[in-house]
């Protein structure tokens, strides 16, 4: 119900059903249940016809795509966009192919992302999790590990997290730094490249924002310099290099 939503933000229009005319792509982001989802994408197809259906798309990481697939009549139409929260603000999602989805459905769904602002990275097959998600576990678990041992603590943690692990891959992603620029099989953006593309959003931009938005009001600061009775402030630390606002 459009009337129980709230303010929608601006260039949104809400509506209580399918219009009228086959849109672009259709992405659900309903509860997660497999049977729900299914239905929802078979009325999709009920509603626009074999012929006219339009791109679908479903924002799960966790259900199966591949068995919502298996129950549509046109499978080579979906796929699945994967966003993270907050949606607004981070500009990657993940593209998901099941083994029906046409290379035309995902070109096109590439498409559409770039012109609503997000870069899109591509699975070529379902998985749990699919990428970020079980990067981000592995994380967690070697997160646990080092809070099982004794070595930090939970807020020792999230700062390392927050100031040290999140602009360096800001900057230099995760493998960047660890393999050789010179390999054949991988192409390094210029870092002009990532700034200045005019079909890809701005990530740059937008952690400036997170950044200016997340970091204390006051830098740890506080050092005491003996031998001159002055007591001596430490400067504070260095923003990475390409973050500065």
């Amino acid at each position: 119900d459009p009337a129980g939503a709230g303010p929608a933000p601006a260039g949104v229009d809400l509506v209580g059903a399918l219009p009228d005319k086959p849109p672009a792509m259709v992405v659900e982001a309903i509860p997660e249940d497999l049977a729900l989802k299914t239905a929802f994408f078979r009325s999709v197809e009920v509603r626009y016809g074999p012929d006219s259906a339009p791109l679908m798309a479903s924002n799960t990481s966790g259900l199966p795509l591949q068995d919502i697939a298996d129950r549509l009549a046109r499978p080579d139409l979906f796929l699945g966009i994967h966003w993270f929260h907050p949606a607004d603000e981070l500009p990657m999602v993940e593209s998901v192919r099941v083994a029906q989805t046409s290379p035309t459905t995902v070109d096109t769904a590439l498409a559409l992302l770039r012109a609503a602002g997000w870069d899109s990275i591509v699975v070529p097959r379902p998985a749990p999790g699919a990428v970020v998600n079980r990067l981000q576990h592995a994380i967690l678990h070697e997160a646990y590990h080092l809070m099982a041992e004794g070595l930090a603590s939970v807020e020792d943690i999230d700062r390392a997290a927050r100031w040290l692990l999140g602009p360096r891959m800001c900057i230099a992603g995760l493998l960047k730094q660890k393999i050789s620029p010179a390999s054949p099989a991988i192409s390094w953006p210029s870092a002009a490249s990532c700034r200045t593309s005019a079909t890809m959003p701005n990530p740059m931009k937008r952690f400036r924002r997170c950044w200016s938005a997340a970091r204390p009001a006051r830098w740890p600061a506080a050092a005491s310099t003996t031998g001159t009775g002055a007591t001596r402030r430490r400067k504070s630390p260095r923003r990475p290099r390409g973050c500065a606002a």
